[in-house]
């Protein structure tokens, strides 16, 4: 059992879930399943030594937790911020393998058998993100997401 935490659409972000005045604890696997998909696609990932990004910033960011981890969390969906959309199939695609490099742990760990990422423009300045996820069981999960910043 895991923290629950939802995504709000309002601020295109992740959020704690709170019950009672406490922060809520997740009562299924599949709310600990959303967290998990939640924490590995959002969280800044650390960018690989010698990132620069579009407008010249040099922070690799990342997770401060994972200074000591051999296999760190999230993703590096915070590199396409504010990347230029000329190619809009292209960033569609980087994203799509952005998000599936995030979510490869849950394969290796055993955690899923498959997962499915599609990626699309949900407006000209958001991208809807869907994620399917077939535990081992053969059961199917689904997430939804519209993700903002370009």
């Amino acid at each position: 059992m895991d923290l629950q935490i939802e995504w709000r659409p309002d601020l295109f972000a992740g959020d704690w879930v709170v019950a009672g005045g406490s922060l809520a604890i997740s009562a299924t696997g599949s709310d600990d399943l959303k967290s998990a998909v939640l924490v590995s696609l959002f969280t800044w990932g650390a960018a690989p030594a010698g990132y620069v990004s579009p407008t010249g910033d040099t922070d690799p960011r990342g997770w401060w937790g994972d200074t000591y981890e051999p296999s760190p969390i999230g993703s590096l969906l915070w590199t396409l911020l504010r990347a230029k959309k000329s190619d809009g199939k292209a960033l569609l695609q980087q994203a799509k393998g952005i998000c599936l490099d995030a979510l490869a742990w849950m394969k290796k760990d055993g955690v899923a058998k498959t997962i499915e990422v599609t990626t699309f423009w949900f407006t000209p300045s958001a991208m809807g993100i869907t994620v399917a996820i077939t535990k081992p069981s053969g059961q199917v999960f689904g997430f939804a997401y519209t993700w903002k910043g370009f």
